[in-house]
């Protein structure tokens, strides 16, 4: 006579692999589903910003320090402290846990980054128009084009009033013959939030140029 308990095991053991599948897929949605929504969206970003009356904005940066060998040790240090702090919640919590944990925080710095990327947009509309300024060329760089960008002149400016040095990407051809030393004159604006803009430029003669025909 046959034991009617003998094949639950069996059952049991096709209900978990049954449900494997599923555990994969929702995995693989939570990894590729917040990027996803990001590349959208900046695509969606892109689209409006095309439609909208064509007016030059382009960011003046701030340029950042040189990284000290002090810099880039504590940001080793602090590599090392995050993986050893997973190698102990790992042991401490168990894998399922961790996981979990690194699965929020991965939807988290992809809704930050798309949180970025509304920001900026906002942040280039309604300019406040600013008064001009004549600003320092302190040095050029070529950036050739890119899936990020359709590339152009680099140019790093000593703006009066800033401390720190700003740069600025303009793709215009007579932006590449400036030499350090050249003066450029400058239509700013601030934006929504914050930040700097450039909306207009044009070359100066160099302070340092001798004029034709003197001695």
């Amino acid at each position: 006579m046959t034991d009617p308990d003998a094949h639950r095991p069996q059952e049991a053991d096709d209900g978990a692999g049954a449900q494997s599948p599923w555990a994969q897929q929702r995995v693989a949605w939570w990894l590729l589903a917040p990027p996803a929504f990001t590349v959208g969206l900046r695509w969606v970003l892109a689209f409006l910003a095309a439609r909208q009356p064509q007016v030059a904005a382009l960011s003046l940066t701030p340029v950042p320090a040189q990284a000290s060998v002090m810099t880039l040790a504590w940001s080793g240090l602090a590599i090392l402290v995050v993986l050893g702090a997973g190698v102990v919640g790992v042991r401490k919590l168990g894998w399922r846990r961790v996981m979990a944990a690194a699965g929020v925080v991965w939807v988290a710095l992809w809704l930050g980054a798309s949180g970025a990327l509304v920001q900026r947009y906002l942040n280039q509309q309604n300019l406040k128009v600013l008064p001009g300024a004549v600003a320092k060329v302190l040095g050029s760089q070529f950036k050739p084009p890119s899936p990020r960008g359709a590339g152009g002149t680099q140019l790093y400016l000593q703006l009066p009033g800033l401390e720190a040095p700003h740069s600025v990407l303009i793709d215009d051809a007579a932006m590449v013959r400036l030499r350090p030393g050249d003066v450029l004159s400058l239509d700013l604006a601030q934006g929504r939030f914050d930040g700097l803009f450039v909306t207009g430029w044009k070359a100066m003669p160099s302070p340092t140029a001798t004029p034709a025909g003197s001695l």
